[in-house]
């Protein structure tokens, strides 16, 4: 089985558990066989970020960083790999639109069994449009006033226009008057 399959499976047994406020919160367990197949990348990732005296950054070898660190920390780093690969195959699975970040809890943690993981997230809210009258919507057009709008003359236009240029004016000195912005080109 391709490790896609094996996601696809492990997303279909999660439940699915709607909150108050748009949230949904998806719970279930990663089998320690899913998570064996990321241990390697996971030692691989730890071992180029640990320090030891006598080797350079990203060049200790993978087993004494293994000693350093610790298998947990190891099995740590392959949940998150894990979540990394397996957080769309869930998201399709689910048929959810999620926004914003979702909050990822390790519930039973890893130490060779399968390891327990509660995802919560928030989604769109759904918006509940009112009972459409018998009809349709087309009743209301014939309810529904439509004020006149004026006619505005040329000589209203004008006035306005100048009110604004001479707001915009340049400020006069003692011996200028005000200088008015140019009249835009037609």
């Amino acid at each position: 089985m391709t490790q896609k399959n094996q996601l696809e499976e492990v997303a279909k047994s999660f439940t699915r558990k709607d909150l108050p406020e748009s949230a949904v919160e998806l719970a279930g367990a990663i089998p320690a066989e899913v998570i064996a197949t990321y241990k390697d990348d996971a030692l691989k990732h730890i071992a180029a970020e640990v320090e030891l005296p006598g080797f350079r950054k990203g060049h200790v070898p993978a087993d004494l960083a293994l000693k350093k660190v610790g298998e947990v920390a190891v099995l740590e780093e392959a949940v998150e790999l894990c979540m990394r690969d397996l957080y769309p195959v869930l998201i399709d699975s689910q048929k959810i639109d999620p926004v914003g970040r979702p909050d990822i809890r390790i519930t039973n943690p890893p130490t060779g069994g399968p390891v327990g993981i509660t995802v919560t997230l928030t989604l769109y809210p759904t918006v509940e449009l009112p009972k459409v009258p018998t009809g349709g919507w087309q009743n209301f057009a014939g309810k529904i006033e439509i004020e006149a709008v004026p006619d505005v003359l040329d000589a209203e236009v004008d006035e306005a226009l100048h009110k604004i240029r001479a707001a915009r004016a340049t400020q006069p000195t003692a011996t200028t008057d005000p200088t008015l912005p140019a009249t835009p080109a037609e």
